[in-house]
């Protein structure tokens, strides 16, 4: 993932753009048929491409801007890697950190600036 000269296209906007227009967008970038493109679009999550050069990651931000995709490319350096997620089950904001309880029981607390991605799904 942190290869030097290399770069991703993540999807810009908070809400990830319309399932149709990646997999149109996958599809015209990587040559698939339609259907393996809705493969790998439904795992995309809004990360479009991943550990491309240059000049492939701007031909991929001009297929996206071409069908209204907001979308940036970012120096995959510059990417944290993201350590195992936590499954939490409590979490108490306070005004410098986060303390949380994990499904495990166990407690902890996260101070402001280590919280990478925080993500919820209602469970049923």
């Amino acid at each position: 993932m942190n290869e030097q000269g290399t770069y991703w296209v993540i999807a810009a906007r908070e809400r990830l753009p319309d399932f149709s227009l990646v997999t149109e967008i996958i599809a015209g970038f990587l040559g698939l048929n339609r259907d393996d493109a809705a493969k790998a679009a439904r795992h995309s999550w809004g990360f479009l491409g991943e550990n491309l050069a240059a000049e492939k990651a701007e031909e991929l931000l001009r297929k996206c801007s071409a069908l209204g995709v907001e979308a940036v490319k970012l120096p995959a350096v510059e990417l944290h890697k993201l350590e195992v997620p936590l499954q939490i089950t409590r979490l108490a904001p306070g005004p410098e950190a986060l303390s949380y309880t994990e499904a495990n029981g166990k407690s902890g607390l996260l101070l402001k600036g280590q919280l990478r991605v925080l993500s919820a799904a209602p469970i049923r």
